[in-house]
């Protein structure tokens, strides 16, 4: 199981058909059920440290487990809907830091689908001196993450692509583009019913005209 705090754990730990994990929240006071109502394995860590903190501060086990199951953790702001031809997205188009891309792959890698994986990532803001490498270094990550298609927004987000390129992801499915728009056409030719598609960015990027241009298809 994962450790929070010594005396709180996570055995059990299932992702549902919509990735929403589930798992038995062993504590000082007993065990129980929890099901979160958000996406992400990496959720499961965030409830544990609630968690911990509520039996710290006396909590029964019951209180915390409503608690949980109630959370909105507004920190990993993952909206997930589907469009209308058929095309699950993830969006968290609102801020976007090393720590919360990391996390946000291995959520879509969590989510079931029946298609492909697409992941759309925009520059990550206010990195300072350390946003070329840092970009880099998440490109690095993505052939591990079990994403199909890589698609970057961006001239950061690009440094991004070539973090993928140089860990063996295949150059036909990393699609560096320079802005939203060019995104949005990329994935109207790209997306098809049953792909999963993950949107994130630093806000400043307005990658939710991505996500617009998905559920709203533009008439031609």
């Amino acid at each position: 199981g994962l450790s929070g705090d010594a005396d709180v754990r996570a055995e059990g730990i299932v992702i549902d058909e919509d990735g929403t994990p589930a798992f038995t929240l062993v504590t000082p006071d007993g065990a129980a059920e929890v099901h979160l109502p958000v996406p992400g394995r990496h959720n499961v860590y965030n409830a544990l440290a609630a968690s911990a903190v509520g039996v710290y501060l006396g909590l029964t086990l019951d209180e915390v487990v409503v608690g949980l199951e109630s959370a909105t953790f507004s920190k990993w702001r993952m909206e997930t809907f589907q469009s209308a031809t058929g095309i699950t997205i993830i969006n968290d188009a609102y801020n976007a830091n090393p720590t919360s891309m990391r996390a946000a792959l291995s959520a879509l890698g969590d989510v079931p689908t029946r298609g492909r994986r697409i992941a759309v990532l925009g520059d990550m803001a206010e990195l300072g001196s350390l946003a070329e490498l840092a970009h880099f270094q998440l490109g690095e990550q993505v052939p591990a993450s079990r994403v199909d298609v890589l698609v970057t927004v961006g001239e950061r987000g690009r440094r991004i692509a070539e973090g993928a390129l140089a860990s063996g992801m295949a150059a036909d499915v990393v699609r560096p583009c320079e802005s939203a728009e060019e995104a949005s056409e990329v994935l109207d030719d790209l997306a098809a019913p049953g792909d999963t598609v993950l949107v994130k960015a630093s806000r400043v990027m307005g990658l939710e005209r991505v996500v617009e241009g998905m559920i709203e298809p533009r008439v031609q």
